[in-house]
């Protein structure tokens, strides 16, 4: 499933839909170092987000890891939220342990006037 932006036609989030059949390596024997699934993360974002290198140098960065490293989340935030907001916007992937993209978020867009 993709969600689009329609002011600016951007990309804000893709991954399975409700429903999906998509199944994800969770195989523990390649299963990869957490250090080397963010450099695969790093690696798509400098990719796919044209701003990635301010992103990474301005927002706070977390990592998150499902119970059973099912899966293993690298997160990009804004330090503060926009008045009025109740979400800081951020930039997150997601990826399995052996390092397929399982989702992408960019919700950045979505607070711009």
């Amino acid at each position: 499933m993709y969600i689009v932006n329609p002011t600016n036609n951007t990309v804000v989030q893709f991954g399975p839909g409700p429903g999906s059949k998509i199944s994800f390596e969770r195989n523990g024997s390649k299963s990869l170092p957490q250090s080397e699934l963010k450099a695969m993360a790093e690696e798509y974002l400098l990719k796919h987000v044209a701003d990635f290198g301010s992103v990474k140098a301005n927002f706070s960065f977390r990592q998150m890891s499902k119970p059973g490293s099912v899966s293993y989340a690298f997160r990009w935030e804004a330090k503060s939220k926009p008045q009025g907001e109740d979400v800081t916007p951020f930039v997150q992937i997601v990826l399995s342990p052996v390092g397929e993209v399982m989702s992408f978020n960019d919700v950045r867009s979505l607070y711009s006037n």
